[in-house]
């Protein structure tokens, strides 16, 4: 090998080591954008983590503040106050689904004329879906199927038992289909689960209801009512 040739080996040599340079310094360069895009990550990961911790402090907060309520929530007569409590650790929007599940018209009615319009609109969304669901379950035990009858009248002496306008709808209904003679025992049944409290509210309509089962001969449906009567003493 002549002193040309050399040279040239040389100056490739030369060549190759200053790419093998550039190759070495952009994956330096890559090394340090990707650890730059894994600390990224993990910053946000780690953000998104305290976010969802802070989401589920609150949620267990919220269920232990309540809680401490449910005594107070499934009684009549502290139901209204006790949600009315609850205002000042909740948003309005919590208290709807409270109410709503706790069957509150008072709550649901108060709110529903608020100055907030979204919360005007889930207040009434509220209030017609406890309508329409206590509808039907009062149309169910006047139905012609047994077992949707029983169903029926399990769910409102099992979850309806306060809701404050139960006997009026459900004797209204029973007057205008009193020739349905199982429908109305079960209308019975029920005014007979519900709470003295109950009763004595609605004292003057559960008393005409009564005196127009007694000018039947329907003495099953009679016996029951005439408990009605000796128990609240009316």
């Amino acid at each position: 090998m002549d002193e040309r040739e050399l040279k040239k080996l040389e100056l490739e040599l030369l060549a190759n080591q200053a790419a093998f340079q550039e190759e070495k310094l952009k994956f330096q360069r890559s090394k340090r954008f990707s650890i730059a895009a894994i600390v990224s990550l993990l910053a946000l990961v780690i953000s998104g983590l305290q976010v969802w911790v802070s989401i589920e402090q609150r949620k267990l907060s919220q269920a232990q503040t309540v809680q401490q309520y449910i005594p107070h929530l499934i009684r009549e007569d502290s139901r209204d106050l006790a949600i009315k409590s609850l205002r000042n650790y909740f948003d309005d929007e919590y208290i709807i689904d409270v109410a709503e599940s706790y069957k509150s018209t008072v709550i649901l009615n108060q709110l529903a004329k608020s100055q907030d319009t979204k919360t005007q609109e889930q207040a009434r969304l509220a209030l017609a879906g406890i309508a329409a669901t206590r509808a039907k379950l009062i149309q169910n035990i006047f139905s012609d199927d047994k077992a949707a009858r029983i169903q029926s009248a399990n769910e409102i002496v099992t979850n309806w038992k306060s809701d404050p306008l139960l006997v009026s709808d459900l004797i209204d209904y029973a007057e205008l289909n009193f020739d349905n003679v199982n429908g109305v025992y079960n209308a019975a049944v029920v005014l007979n689960s519900l709470n003295v409290s109950t009763l004595r509210a609605n004292a003057g309509i559960v008393e005409e209801f009564i005196d127009l089962v007694n000018d039947t001969n329907r003495n099953k449906t009679k016996a029951l009512l005439r408990d009605i009567f000796r128990e609240n003493q009316f």
